[in-house]
């Protein structure tokens, strides 16, 4: 038996996470043994915030409780939101860009940034990534593939104020795990145009110039403390061909509205699975990385959220001899401009308050 799918594409690309900071001027230690009668009160004051920041920070700690699959989803979804169109979002680069912002955080910063990672310990998580990439890549091309290359290249990098001093564990940190770049550069306002123009040429050449610019002049200040980038990078011939029909079909949008597109078909598909609300199907990639493609089966609005993705793949269906999959071709790119609002909805927020944040570790 044949089984023919109309698949909805969803994939990824890379964008970037800014920190900005100040100089840690330290904590000062509340110590009640000798108090004068008109201090009484005050420090009461002062224990009874430490106690709260605390509470907050236990409370915090409890069980994670989110798949990583569920965090990207939901914020997917929010984009989508936004956006209202084809959107493209990679988990992976935001998630490895606040990594190097976790490695540096301390107290409750930290604890909002575990919770939203999914994890206790991001850095051995970092560590797969970075080597799941170094994996993939297979350094050269040949006539068989089409002069394609096999390549997954994920890029970080930190560029910080020449007004400041890494801390030497952190800096072993993220060169060690993140494999990341460190510059020190001026971020005073004549400075700035050559600054953000250093940070660009970086992306672009570490996304072979599908990236040309990741930060605005206007992003930056005198007051930046630092700048930490993240790029991803893929590139790989099809195990099995994708073949340009040049026919125009009719594609149903989630608006209701149609449009005429052009597709791409593939006869050599690795696989199918299917649950009552969503079908998909799998092609691999020469370096043995594999594309999921996900349709849902009913016309309408749907959230990426609803999709139990381990259940989905969980359920490959035997009952297909032949599979062939179909895709409208696309070519668009994303500007994503509510990420730290979606991130201060999903429990990250002193890291974007200079009063409240304990990224003291940098």
């Amino acid at each position: 038996m044949k089984k023919h799918i109309l698949s909805l594409l969803i994939a990824g690309t890379a964008i970037s996470t800014i920190g900005c900071g100040q100089k840690d001027t330290g904590t000062e230690e509340i110590q009640p043994t000798v108090v004068v009668e008109s201090k009484v009160e005050e420090v009461k004051e002062e224990i009874e915030v430490e106690n709260k920041k605390e509470a907050d920070t236990e409370e915090a700690e409890e069980v994670i409780e989110m798949s990583s699959h569920m965090r990207s989803a939901l914020i997917a979804d929010a984009i989508y939101e936004e956006n209202q169109g084809n959107i493209m979002f990679s988990p992976t680069s935001l998630y490895l860009a606040l990594g190097m912002v976790k490695e540096g955080s301390t107290g409750i910063s930290e604890v909002e940034l575990n919770k939203f990672l999914c994890r206790e310990n991001f850095t051995d998580r970092a560590i797969e990534l970075m080597q799941m990439a170094k994996d993939s890549t297979i350094d050269n091309t040949t006539e068989e593939w089409n002069s394609y290359k096999t390549m997954l290249q994920i890029s970080n990098s930190m560029w910080l104020s020449d007004k400041y001093t890494i801390k030497e564990d952190y800096k072993q940190k993220i060169s060690s795990n993140y494999n990341a770049e460190i510059e020190n550069v001026s971020f005073d306002i004549e400075n700035i145009p050559e600054t953000a123009g250093k940070i660009n040429d970086w992306c672009n050449e570490n996304t072979y110039e599908m990236i040309p610019k990741i930060i605005r002049e206007d992003q930056l200040t005198q007051d930046t403390a630092s700048v930490l980038v993240n790029t991803v990078y893929f590139e790989s011939p099809w195990l099995g061909e994708w073949h340009d029909t040049r026919k125009v079909e009719v594609f149903n949008n989630l608006d209701g509205s149609k449009t005429n597109n052009e597709f791409i078909v593939n006869y050599d598909v690795d696989g199918y699975y299917t649950t009552d609300k969503f079908e998909a199907f799998s092609a691999r990639y020469r370096n043995g990385l594999e594309f999921i493609g996900i349709l849902p089966l009913e016309e309408g609005e749907f959230n990426l959220a609803d999709i139990n993705l381990a259940e989905l793949l969980e359920n490959r269906s035997t009952e297909y001899t032949e599979i062939e999959a179909t895709m409208p071709k696309l070519n668009f790119e994303t500007d994503i401009n509510n990420l730290v609002d979606i991130m201060k909805k999903h429990g990250v927020e002193t890291v974007f308050d200079p009063n409240t944040a304990t990224i003291n570790n940098m």
